[in-house]
């Protein structure tokens, strides 16, 4: 025991440190060190592994950079042996080559300018690319007026230095030094062995043809031409050596790699036999064109063998490097993951365990702030925290009861609001109804009883005092007419109801400009019939309350209205060039107009917006549903 007691203590000495800073941070930070020191710990380890897997992912995806490249080169180099061949035809009496060699002439070109698209900046602005690109032009534009042997010689020299420039683009790949045995001997084939033994076959092509064409040959052709012939066989022989060794270690295409060494020799020694026994002989029986035809098709077949099994292996094998290379680094990163997620899980548990509670009291009291109500704090724990969760319920319930209520009596205010507008609406009707029934016919009765009067007098008493008295009654009677005729109208003019709110509102136009002076236009752009009764009610009063509001304050001279009803909506949009509004922020608290014209839109689950434009003027655009009813009875 007292052992245990004594190891303890010593613990507690050289963890003094840490306890000390432990006591000094809270739960949060205590967790926050625990993880990042595994973290960093964890970091460095796959960091190490990341370092030493990227010096193979990096290497091996330039060199699938290079072989693009090296495929482009490589195309752009069989276009120029075939243009050797034409031209040396040409030269030699087949004009029919010319169209021929001329269309080789493009496709190269095109080679070269798709080529040097491919090439990294160093590459395409170093001298040895301008000087090819200066020699290709040169030939291209000059070829034709040199002798035959002078343009096959500046062609094979164009091709070394483009076979150069070759190996130059594949160190500067890494393509000459990769690291298995596998991709090394197929990408040393593709890059070095097969393009030597094509570029010679390509040379007894051109000069063979060439020498066809003139039906001759000379002492110093047959040298050259031997000497051709000699360096084919060796790079034959290389190319079938590295065949067998690329076979070997890629089994996948052995059998087509030995096919195609088969064919490519079988090729050139097909083609050395007919120039040994046909050109080297002086028979000349074959034809240039034949021979040409024949050696292309030949050197064509291992260009094809190289694009599409060589190339495609390359690339696949060293994709299948990368994906080992990357699938080791991520099964590393993942092993380093879970193990880090297993040390940190315990531990987030007991940090969450702690601030969740308060987290969640945290999170519902912001949202109440924010106007969710309906938040309550869950209460998952049985601590002194939980007693907090329940207060704040509580309190939230109260308050949501409150608020409730209060929107009760605001939507009842609102519906009482509506209730007393529509109870008003309607007695005006009843009142404009009665005077019109009672107080117009009365005016009119005595109307005709002064007429009555008049006539009844004798005649030639016009100047008598009770003819004045009876005029004087008759102009009183008519002011009282139009007098009882505009109350009428202001009340609820007849037109509104006989003839619907368009008539209505081009009526309260006129009737204004009559009575003001202010143009006002009525401009209808659409309107379907049977509004509501309500709708057509409150358009019509917010039509009269903004005249009278442009009449009071604007100084307007002109008053534009825009009227539309369609199947979905019904807007009003009246404007005018007044003065505009001078207040900014909205509607002023004492603008009861403005005020109940919104709060008849709203009823009617509307929208109104008030605007005054930089130039001056303003604007009421009030747009309103069509009533369900209305819709459906419309539909039906």
């Amino acid at each position: 025991m007292r052992y245990h007691d004594n190891i303890k203590k010593t613990m507690k000495r050289i963890l003094s440190p840490a306890i000390l800073l432990m006591n000094r941070l809270s739960y949060g930070k205590k967790f926050t060190i625990l993880w990042l020191l595994t973290f960093i710990a964890i970091v460095v380890v796959v960091y190490s592994l990341f370092v030493s897997l990227n010096r193979i992912i990096q290497p091996s995806q330039r060199q699938l950079d290079g072989l693009v490249l090296i495929k482009a080169i490589s195309k752009t180099v069989q276009l120029v042996q075939q243009h050797r061949g034409f031209s040396s035809a040409l030269l030699g009496g087949k004009e029919a080559m010319r169209d021929r060699r001329t269309t080789k002439g493009i496709e190269a070109a095109a080679a070269f300018s798709a080529m040097e698209g491919k090439l990294p900046s160093g590459l395409a602005s170093g001298e040895d690319f301008r000087r090819i690109k200066a020699d290709w032009e040169q030939l291209r534009k000059e070829g034709l007026h040199w002798a035959m042997d002078k343009n096959f010689a500046a062609h094979t020299g164009l091709i070394r230095q483009m076979r150069l420039f070759h190996a130059v683009a594949a160190d500067e790949y890494a393509l000459s030094m990769d690291m298995e045995i596998a991709t090394f001997y197929l990408i040393d084939t593709i890059v070095n062995k097969l393009p030597d033994a094509l570029e010679h076959f390509g040379q007894v092509r051109g000069y063979g043809t060439g020498i066809l064409a003139g039906k001759q040959i000379t002492e110093q052709q047959k040298i050259r031409l031997h000497s051709t012939i000699t360096e084919l066989d060796s790079a034959l022989d290389e190319l079938n050596i590295n065949l067998g060794k690329t076979g070997r270690y890629n089994p996948a295409i052995e059998d087509s790699i030995s096919a195609a060494s088969r064919d490519i020799t079988d090729s050139a020694q097909h083609a050395i036999d007919l120039v040994t026994s046909d050109i080297l002989a002086g028979r000349f029986a074959m034809s240039p064109e034949v021979f040409l035809e024949m050696a292309t098709v030949a050197i064509d077949k291992g260009y094809t063998q190289m694009y599409d099994t060589l190339l495609p292996t390359a690339e696949s094998l060293i994709k299948a490097r990368i994906a080992r290379a990357k699938n080791t680094l991520y099964m590393s990163i993942g092993a380093a993951f879970v193990l880090f997620m297993m040390v940190a899980y315990f531990s987030v548990g007991i940090y969450y365990a702690v601030t969740d509670s308060i987290q969640a009291l945290a999170d519902s009291a912001h949202a109440f702030i924010n106007g969710n109500l309906h938040k309550r704090v869950p209460i998952n724990t049985s601590d002194e925290l939980s007693r907090v969760g329940e207060i704040f319920n509580e309190m939230a319930d109260g308050f949501s009861a409150l608020l409730e209520k209060h929107h009760k009596a605001e939507k009842a205010l609102s519906e009482l609001t509506a209730y007393l507008q529509t109870v008003r609406e309607e007695e005006k009707a009843n009142l404009a109804r009665e005077i019109h029934d009672d107080l117009s016919g009365t005016l009119a009765a005595i109307k005709m009883d002064i007429y009555w009067l008049e006539s009844k007098l004798p005649k030639g008493l016009e100047t008598n005092q009770m003819f004045d008295r009876i005029r004087s009654m008759s102009q009183l009677l008519d002011g009282a007419v139009t007098a009882t005729r505009n109350i009428i109208a202001d009340l609820r003019p007849a037109i509104l109801d006989d003839l619907g709110l368009l008539a209505a509102l081009e009526w309260q136009a006129a009737q204004f400009h009559k009575r003001t002076g202010i143009e006002c236009r009525v401009n209808c752009i659409e309107d379907i019939g049977g509004m509501d009764k309500q709708q057509s009610i409150a358009l019509f009063r917010i039509f009269q309350e903004s005249l009278s509001n442009i009449a009071r304050h604007s100084g307007a001279s002109r008053v534009e209205v825009e009227f539309y009803h369609s199947n979905d909506e019904i807007a009003l949009f009246i404007s005018d060039n007044g003065c505009g509004m001078t207040r900014k922020g909205g509607i002023a608290a004492n603008s009861y107009g403005l005020l109940g014209m919104t709060e008849r839109v709203e009823q009617l689950g509307g929208k109104i917006k008030f605007d005054s434009p930089p130039g001056g003027g303003f604007n009421v655009t009030v747009i309103l549903p069509l009533q369900t009813g209305l819709q459906d009875g419309e539909k039906a």
